[in-house]
């Protein structure tokens, strides 16, 4: 959305900042409700489950 096109009327710039600044708080609303996902990566559950002692040394030792 980069335009935005009065249809009816003819809006004064108080009128038309009052808009804006609507708009821009029913985003900014609605983006703070947005449920930021985590990225499996950054999970530290799996991970330290993995981990043992002296699994650095085991991984390089053939098998």
């Amino acid at each position: 959305m980069d335009e935005l096109r009065v249809l009816r009327g003819n809006p004064d710039d108080h009128e038309l900042a009052a808009l804006v600044h609507a708009l821009f708080a029913v985003v900014r609303s609605r983006a703070d409700r947005v449920e930021r996902r985590r990225s499996w990566w950054s999970l530290p559950g799996p991970v330290e489950a993995r981990v043992m002692p002296g699994a650095w040394r085991r991984s390089g030792l053939p098998r």
